[in-house]
């Protein structure tokens, strides 16, 4: 009985040294269906795109992935998390993202994502296909992915000095504490879609070569969405077949 209570004593001080196990979040599927107004700059779809969760409502997707493919349509497994359960003190690793480097600026996971809901939030607040949409698209892509989205825009050089000077604004403005109530709405807004790769891969128009997706934020604006994307939605469901993708050359008529 005593070697019992000893060992109940010894794994309550292993629980307490570790900390609670930190759950999964849920997964859900998630169906990118089109590629929203088609605005694209150096060869490559921008943000926002449409897409949906388990077939419910066309909903705005933010792409914050310039290294990996995505295809439309495609289906996927995602986990679902809201960018409001980050916290500094932790880094998930069923997120695409660890952190981020800003400059000399080092990010946490939980800085990041505060980043990136930032920058979501200017991408859908921008006027539809507009330059500074597809400005903000790249500095999404540039937080996560400097070297390569920055690269994407040689010869775009006007393009390329406002999607730096737009990266370094909202990390200034994302940790001025003047602005710490609407950041952290813009957070509390924010769902990371991130692929589940232990479900499978994904389905629909990779015909075959199904790599690693892309991921995706969602922002609840207050607005909502226009209803001229759902014409690019209808394209989808008529079989249309994009590749969206960090290189992708746009198809010429």
């Amino acid at each position: 009985m005593q070697k019992f209570w000893y060992l109940v004593v010894v794994l309550a001080l292993v629980l307490l040294a570790t900390g609670p196990l930190a759950a999964m979040p849920p997964t859900v599927t998630f169906n990118l269906t089109g590629v929203g107004s088609g605005a694209n700059l150096a060869g490559v779809y921008t943000s926002p795109y449409t897409g949906n969760i388990g077939g419910g409502s066309s909903m705005n997707m933010i792409c914050d992935d310039f290294a990996d493919d995505s295809y439309v349509p495609e289906t996927w497994t995602a986990y679902q998390t809201s960018a409001s359960s980050l916290t500094s003190s932790a880094t998930d690793g069923y997120l695409k993202w660890q952190g981020a480097t800003v400059g000399a600026q080092t990010l946490n996971q939980a800085q990041a994502y505060t980043v990136a809901a930032v920058l979501a939030v200017d991408i859908l607040s921008s006027a539809t296909g507009s330059q500074a949409q597809e400005d903000y698209s790249y500095s999404l892509w540039e937080l996560f992915d400097y070297s390569g989205a920055s690269a994407q825009l040689n010869g775009y050089p006007t393009d390329q000095t406002n999607a730096l000077n737009y990266l370094n604004g909202a990390v200034a403005y994302a940790f001025n504490s003047a602005n710490a109530a609407q950041v952290q709405a813009d957070v509390n807004a924010t769902t990371i879609y991130s692929y589940d790769g232990s479900a499978g891969t994904p389905t629909g128009s990779c015909n075959g070569v199904c790599t690693q997706p892309q991921e995706f934020l969602a922002v609840s604006m207050a607005e909502p969405p226009s209803t001229a994307l759902l014409g690019l939605d209808l394209l989808a469901v008529g079989g249309l077949m994009l590749f969206v993708r960090r290189r992708l050359k746009v198809t010429q008529s």
